[in-house]
């Protein structure tokens, strides 16, 4: 349930999108008579895409950090793909300032260690994800040349 509900609540407002849906989340499932226990636990996986950054033996927090992340990992047209969708949602951004906020964003997720925290994203998704970050940074340090 955290996974539909994470980006329920989307306008590109980095972390208010994440608490709005996980308030969703809340609102939602107490309605639907969900024990109060796995409403708070599906708020606490929600809230946690925020900065993927689940604690230590964490393992839901994991896989919900995760599975949000996949798409980097993704076969590098599908990469592609999903940038020129991000690149959509901020239209109202000239090129520089796009170019800037997601060279910025690219080397935070290029830094992050690990950027996958379970032991099968990292088989599937890491080194992919390192390639098409990699080959991204390349092409916007190109672009503002």
């Amino acid at each position: 349930m955290a996974i539909w509900f994470h980006d329920s609540v989307h306008h590109n407002r980095p972390g208010v999108d994440e608490r709005a849906s996980a308030a969703s989340a809340r609102g939602e499932l107490t309605a639907s008579g969900l024990p109060a226990s796995e409403v708070s636990e599906v708020e606490r996986l929600v809230l946690i895409t925020i900065d993927h950054a689940p604690l230590d033996f964490d393992g839901p927090g994991a896989r919900i950090s995760d599975a949000d992340l996949s798409v980097l990992g993704a076969e590098s047209d599908r990469y592609r793909e999903s940038v020129a969708q991000l690149r959509a949602e901020f239209a109202e951004l000239s090129s520089r300032q796009w170019r800037d906020q997601r060279r910025a964003r690219v080397a935070m997720l290029l830094a992050a260690t690990p950027l996958f925290h379970t032991e099968l994203g990292q088989q599937l998704w890491a080194d992919k994800a390192m390639a098409n970050l990699h080959a991204e940074l390349r092409e916007l340090e190109a672009d503002g040349r």
